[in-house]
């Protein structure tokens, strides 16, 4: 894996995304509400619960202390039994306990179900009463019918009974209202999983439409360099705070238009006042009678000449890449064999070629009509030359360039293959930038002339493009529209 892309993967562990943070945060918040909304809904459900089943343990209680007083004696066994069918105590579901005691605490009679017999002392009594007259409350069932289950808990009611001052202890389990609040408790623990997994997802798509707005002014900033500055962004957003970005993004780059359009200006208005003084001089150089002038002044106006070519071909140079970042396509251009454009080019570099000892093949078109675009023929012999001589410079000696022509329905493609080193990573996207010096010792490809040829494809309506080869090298390939009219060929 490439290191770069390593990098992104670390620093993306280490630094996660604005969407992703906002979807934890939200999770985190949500399932603290959760929790604090579980417990209150928790407490009051055991409060709720807690005193209904109070409620009807002393509804229980006072059915069997109104029968147990409407008797006008002591009860009996028979009595409790028939009290316990009024009550509805239901022996099936619950453990219970009715016993009647004297004062003293002397037990009268009792019934259980559960186990037996009742004891006052799990109780406390007689001092659980005191000066009131009924006593409510929770016990260990253990202690009320003396076995060993210490677990069980008893829903107790206490009351006098009548001028004898009999005591009426009721007591049943408190196993159904435990069961019940068990069967919630596991209910809260699963709908809380339940919750935060819902809340995640919820937050993650609300998160994405949020954000929306900002992946695409990210993407949008990607696309702004200063061959794109002059196009619309087309980039739309309904929002108030990023249409008032937009807006100040517009504004910025209608300044920069304001500032590329003046570069431009200022660029072709030197060109235009440069060449002027460059041609005279090279006409005065050329009229010059070089036979009757010393050796030194010969060597000087020679060295002259070759300047002021080279300081016209850097003029024609900025105006190509002036007018191809203003968007500007050639008008009016003659129709070219890419074929012979290709050829040329090869034949002016087998000199430059032979000096490294590189060799220079050609693979033409074959098809029967040749490959046929619209433009300027020199502009685009600049083009392939300038491929070329990128791919001579990058090539050892004894290793060759290939340069090939094909030709689709509507597009003609030259592609230029040498066996140099591979391009790194980094330098792939960046190798036609105009002024981009290479940190690689490798990279013999990166002229200002790859600026150029870019500029001369894209003023002809096409592209380049550069990638590694598997076997090694790299392959430029140049794509332009072909030709559709049916105007002679021109030179």
């Amino acid at each position: 894996m490439p290191v770069a892309k390593v990098q992104r993967r670390l620093d993306f562990l280490r630094r996660p995304s604005l969407r992703i943070r906002l979807t934890l945060w939200t999770v985190l918040v949500g399932m603290v509400i959760q929790l604090m909304l579980g417990a209150v809904v928790f407490f009051y459900q055991r409060r709720t619960l807690d005193q209904i089943f109070a409620s009807r343990l002393a509804n229980r209680g006072q059915m069997v202390a109104s029968g147990l007083a409407r008797l006008g004696r002591e009860p009996g066994v028979e009595d409790l039994e028939r009290l316990v069918g009024e009550a509805m105590f239901d022996p099936s579901t619950e453990g219970y306990v009715l016993a009647v005691y004297r004062p003293g605490g002397e037990p009268v009679a009792w019934i259980s179900v559960g186990g037996g017999p009742p004891t006052l002392e799990g109780l406390g009594y007689p001092g659980v009463l005191g000066d009131e007259a009924t006593y409510t409350g929770r016990v260990p069932f253990a202690g009320l019918l003396d076995r060993g289950d210490e677990d069980t808990v008893a829903r107790v009611l206490v009351k006098r009974l009548g001028p004898e001052r009999l005591v009426l202890v009721a007591a049943t389990t408190d196993a159904p209202f435990e069961q019940l609040m068990r069967l919630m408790t596991r209910l809260f623990m699963l709908v809380l999983p339940v919750g935060v997994l819902g809340t995640g997802i919820a937050a993650w798509l609300i998160s994405g439409l949020a954000l929306r707005p900002l992946r695409e002014l990210r993407e949008m900033t990607r696309t702004l360099f200063p061959e794109t500055i002059r196009q619309d962004v087309g980039f739309r957003s309904t929002s108030g705070e990023l249409a008032a970005f937009q807006q100040d993004l517009a504004d910025a780059r209608a300044r920069l238009q304001l500032a590329f359009r003046a570069q431009d200006r200022l660029i072709a208005n030197l060109s235009h006042e440069l060449k002027t003084p460059i041609a005279v001089l090279l006409v005065e150089a050329s009229t010059l009678d070089a036979q009757r002038l010393p050796n030194d002044a010969k060597e000087f106006v020679a060295s002259v000449q070759q300047e002021m070519r080279r300081l016209g071909k850097l003029l024609e140079t900025f105006m190509v890449l002036s007018k191809a970042q203003g968007g500007q396509r050639i008008m009016g251009g003659r129709r070219c064999d890419v074929n012979d454009i290709v050829v040329e080019a090869v034949g002016l570099l087998g000199a430059s070629a032979g000096e490294r000892g590189v060799q220079t093949r050609t693979m033409l078109s074959e098809e029967t009509e040749p490959p046929v675009v619209e433009g300027d023929p020199e502009l685009l012999r600049q083009l392939v030359e300038h491929l070329i001589r990128g791919a001579i410079a990058a090539s050892k000696t004894g290793q060759s360039v290939l340069v090939a022509v094909e030709a689709t329905p509507d597009r003609c493609r030259v592609y230029v293959r040498d066996g140099g080193p591979a391009l790194p990573e980094a330098a792939v996207g960046t190798v036609f930038d105009w002024f981009t010096v290479s940190s690689s010792s490798c990279d013999d490809r990166r002229t200002p002339g790859l600026a150029v040829a870019k500029g001369i494809a894209e003023l002809h309506g096409g592209r380049v493009s550069v990638h590694n080869l598997p076997e090694g090298g790299c392959e430029f390939a140049v794509e332009i529209p072909l030709a559709t009219g049916k105007t002679p060929l021109g030179r």
